[in-house]
């Protein structure tokens, strides 16, 4: 476990809601951005007293069991060995022979699986849609905790169900603070600078490299909300991944002006020039740097599932059904967009690029920037051919599915 910098001096804001105020108390979104975001730790009080959950403990456990959903359980003690990592998909009798207390359940990307998380995750549209990663659900028994840790990411713990007691600390972790010979990364030593026991409504804020200890008192259902950690090292691999994929030449390097040299092992500098200048040659424009990052950013984790119709559709139908019934992004599905100088925008859906004109580009936007559409929404854009032809592709290929397919 590397060495984590932090860039902020360790004191967590408190803030508290009232009928008055949003998702995160007493602060607007920008003040949140400005002061917080990737700062410094916040706690919340209240940021959404009136959610009721889509799903409960033993939905949890079912969704658990079945094949495409990842899942993991952690016994802290009373498992074959201290801190014991189990992963799904789990069967009915496997969660019959858990201890009593000291377990935790961990769903990964719940938001793929629970379309009703949408409407959570539209609670924080102040953040761009690409840097979510997932909605990660923990259900823990008595006691539990996945043990003192720090992530790479920013997160908020939205404690949804009984009481969670965390504790935090924003020194730096030593490569060697780490328990060896288990799967997981928990931390040999960790002191608490700050503790609060959250109840349901209650949402902490850590942005990335805080490290943190939650222990559930009784059973527990936290949210993880979690955003993307993108490494520098990834970030140019992809890029010139794609470089090479877009220039698709076959030429080789060559020296048709070769001339003798005194030491044949000698790289010379002649040579690290004529390197040079075909580096440079590698496109570094904005254009092509936003065509690479729409690819890559919208890229899913994991092989998406499509909700096909179960028969295709022609645009008739589809245009019918549009006027009775309501349409749905496809939850597992990663959608976001590029504005073009003359006013047209790259509309990036799972890796795909899309081109629409600046009399498309609002089209594109609602595409992206909402969750469910109507016709009285989509009207005044379906008497265009080419985005009414783009609709009907998608709902075919299962992007987008009408709420009867459900």
């Amino acid at each position: 476990m590397p060495t984590t910098t932090l860039p902020y001096a360790m004191e967590t804001d408190t803030v508290k809601n009232s009928p008055l105020t949003t998702l995160l108390g007493g602060i607007s979104k920008a003040q949140f951005l400005s002061e917080y975001w990737q700062k410094k730790p916040l706690l919340i009080r209240g940021a959404l007293s009136d959610f009721n959950a889509p799903i409960s403990a033993d939905e949890l456990a079912g969704l658990a069991c079945e094949e495409g959903v990842e899942s993991r359980i952690v016994i802290e003690k009373d498992g074959r060995h201290p801190w014991e990592l189990r992963g799904g998909p789990f069967t009915e009798d496997q969660f019959t022979t858990l201890p009593d207390s000291h377990w935790t359940l961990l769903l990964q990307e719940a938001n793929k699986h629970i379309p009703e998380l949408s409407a959570l995750l539209d609670q924080f549209d102040f953040i761009p849609s690409w840097w979510l990663d997932d909605i990660m659900i923990s259900y823990a028994a008595d006691q539990g905790t996945v043990g003192p840790h720090y992530d790479r990411y920013d997160v908020f713990l939205l404690q949804v169900e009984g009481k969670k007691h965390w504790k935090i600390n924003s020194q730096p972790v030593a490569d060697d603070n780490v328990i060896d010979d288990i799967p997981l990364r928990i931390m040999k030593t960790f002191t608490s600078e700050q503790e609060w026991l959250l109840e349901p409504g209650d949402m902490l804020y850590l942005p990335p490299g805080v490290a943190h200890h939650g222990v559930a008192l009784g059973e527990s259902i936290t949210y993880s909300i979690g955003y993307r950690a993108l490494s520098q090292q990834e970030l140019l691999a992809s890029y010139f991944d794609f470089v090479l994929e877009q220039n698709g030449s076959d030429d080789y390097f060559g020296d048709p002006t070769l001339s003798q040299q005194q030491h044949p092992g000698e790289i010379t500098a002649a040579t690290i020039t004529q390197l040079t200048t075909l580096l440079q040659t590698m496109p570094l424009d904005a254009q092509s740097i936003g065509r690479w990052f729409g690819k890559f950013i919208t890229e899913p984790n994991n092989p998406t599932e499509r909700f096909l119709p179960e028969q295709p559709l022609s645009q008739s139908q589809c245009l019918a059904l549009l006027k009775t019934t309501h349409l749905i992004r496809n939850e597992q599905c990663r959608f976001n967009f590029i504005t073009q100088a003359d006013g047209s925008i790259n509309l990036y859906i799972d890796g795909d690029e899309y081109t629409l004109s600046p009399q498309q580009a609002n089209f594109g936007r609602i595409i992206c920037d909402c969750s469910h559409y109507d016709y009285q929404q989509l009207s005044p854009y379906l008497a265009d051919s080419d985005s009414l032809e783009r609709l009907f592709h998608w709902i075919n290929d299962g992007i987008i599915y009408f709420a009867t397919e459900e």
